[in-house]
């Protein structure tokens, strides 16, 4: 498999002018391919920045290590970029932070709000038939889906992310179809056009998926590639459901990708704003709300 790098691999207020002396050879994540890094402390947090959004989820440690500094320096340094907001820290794990230009990592996002995703999940699974060919992405609430979906089969699941592959893997009722790509891992899942093509040659009968923010009448992401492929399996599919908790109704991201009014029903939380559930019903969309 191959890893990409995050399009937005550093802030824009890290800018700086690489020195051209001073730097340290080290080893990059693979153990192979022989890095510089500066020792310029400007341009040392833009690395880690860079680092992290390539890994999605790395430690202090391996940054040290990689830096070629002592795990006290990055500590410092991770502590400043966590107070601008550029990374989160959790339990000794360093990832990028959620912003409208970065999504944050798969794994940290596995563990949040973990009640509130199975309950959706749980709406989400009454639109399921058993037989039916099914488009998961790579959102996190669609691995609450995956212990209701073994109730159901035989079904046939064609995902991009990686951890929804892992969870199906040698269940013999279940078909699995591997839509491949490019490997980002920061999401744990695969992107691009060769994923986007291996989409529109699928006709599915439903696709259930989540997104990072929605506004107005709109879904975002952060990231264009995935935008792209959360569009093509919206096409692809008869029956689409959007499973997305009330926080996505208080957040921003770049990439518009499709009308909510593009799917048959939209599943949320009570704690979502009653306008916001209004507007969707305006456009005549099924609304489903969980308490």
């Amino acid at each position: 498999m191959s890893s990409s790098s995050h399009p937005n691999s550093a802030p824009s207020d890290l800018e700086y002018s690489a020195p051209t002396t001073g730097r340290t050879s080290i080893k990059g994540p693979d153990n192979n391919t022989v890095k510089r890094t500066p020792r310029n402390r400007k341009d040392r947090l833009r690395k880690i920045v860079s680092l992290v959004v390539q890994e999605g989820v790395t430690t202090v440690e391996w940054l040290a290590d990689n830096l070629a500094v002592s795990s006290m320096t990055v500590y410092r340094d991770v502590s400043e970029l966590v107070d601008q907001g550029l990374l989160t820290r959790s339990y000794g794990e360093v990832s990028t932070a959620s912003s409208s230009l970065v999504e944050s990592s798969s794994k940290l996002r596995l563990g949040m709000n973990r009640e509130l995703k199975d309950k959706i999940a749980k709406a989400a699974l009454k639109y399921v038939r058993r037989g039916d060919s099914i488009l998961l992405d790579d959102s996190t609430t669609s691995a609450h889906l995956i212990p209701g979906l073994r109730e159901l089969t035989p079904l046939t699941v064609a995902t991009n992310a990686r951890f929804i592959e892992e969870l199906l893997t040698n269940d013999p009722h279940m078909g699995l179809i591997h839509l491949g790509g490019n490997y980002l891992n920061w999401a744990d899942a695969y992107f691009g056009p060769m994923t986007v093509s291996n989409i529109e040659n699928l006709g599915v009968d439903i696709c259930l998926m989540s997104t990072t923010a929605v506004r107005g009448a709109y879904c975002y992401h952060p990231d264009s590639n995935v935008a792209d492929t959360k569009r093509a399996m919206i096409r692809g599919a008869q029956r689409r459901i959007l499973m997305v908790d009330h926080s996505k109704f208080t957040r921003t991201a770049l990439h518009r990708f499709v009308a909510v009014s593009e799917f048959t029903t939209v599943i949320t939380d009570s704690l979502t704003p009653a306008q916001e559930i209004e507007r969707i019903r305006d456009a005549g969309v099924e609304v489903v709300v969980v308490k």
